[in-house]
């Protein structure tokens, strides 16, 4: 597993985010993942020599009902094939892998899209400015995760043709990768930022920056977007 598989794999990752909108009070609805499609960008650079040209992505999703199945395809490679299943918290897992190992990046890069598509909101009606915070764990054979991302909504506004509300937080908590390079565990901290479609209830884009500090080794930067497509 090489750098430029195992961080852009965090990168998806840590773009993890919440989602929740309000004009005076109010609830956002949870609506399916798909049919739906996006342009994914991953880029990473910091220290030590870690440089990648940003990597392009096409992620078709196709709802299951119960779950959502996920097609990335990027470039000549292989087309990552999964299915991700609705657990016990409504929150989405991993079921299937098809075109990838499970214990390779590739299925971190999976399971972190479908954590930037599938937030989790706000348990109940928010204002405008209201904040509200979320915290969670999230384990592959390749990462593990603790993060916490507080968020309000800033305004309301068209994306794609639909209107959506913007977000803007914070990230912060703890990162730790494991590949055939070596080991990387840190803090990060960082900022998000999410479009989420009121009418189809879900994420019409979102991009997130985060600064990824490993000790005696140096700090990441990690810079991903989803984008309709």
């Amino acid at each position: 597993m090489s750098l430029r598989r195992t961080f852009p794999a965090a990168l998806g990752l840590l773009a993890l985010v919440c989602a929740g909108c309000a004009d005076d009070r109010v609830r956002l609805e949870r609506g399916p993942l798909g049919p739906a499609s996006y342009r994914v960008t991953f880029e990473v650079t910091g220290d030590p020599a870690v440089r990648t040209e940003p990597v392009t992505a096409q992620l078709t999703v196709t709802d299951l009902g119960d779950g959502a199945a996920l097609r990335l395809d990027v470039g000549d490679e292989i087309p990552i094939v999964t299915e991700f299943v609705r657990g016990p918290d409504g929150r989405l897992v991993l079921d299937t892998v098809q075109g990838v190992s499970p214990s390779s990046a590739g299925e971190a890069d999976l399971a972190s899209i479908v954590d930037q598509l599938d937030p989790p909101l706000a348990s109940g009606p928010v204002r405008m400015r209201e904040p509200w915070s979320a915290r969670r764990r999230i384990t592959t054979e390749v990462l593990r995760a603790d993060l916490t991302t507080r968020l309000e909504v800033v305004r309301f506004h068209r994306v794609a043709g639909t209107d959506a509300a913007e977000l803007r937080g914070t990230v912060t908590g703890r990162l730790r990768t494991t590949g055939t390079t070596g080991t990387f565990d840190g803090r990060v901290v960082g900022t998000t930022t999410i479009d989420w479609a009121l009418a189809p209830g879900r994420v019409a884009a979102s991009r997130t920056e985060l600064r990824w500090a490993i000790p005696d080794i140096g700090t990441v930067l990690l810079r991903t977007s989803v984008s309709p497509s």
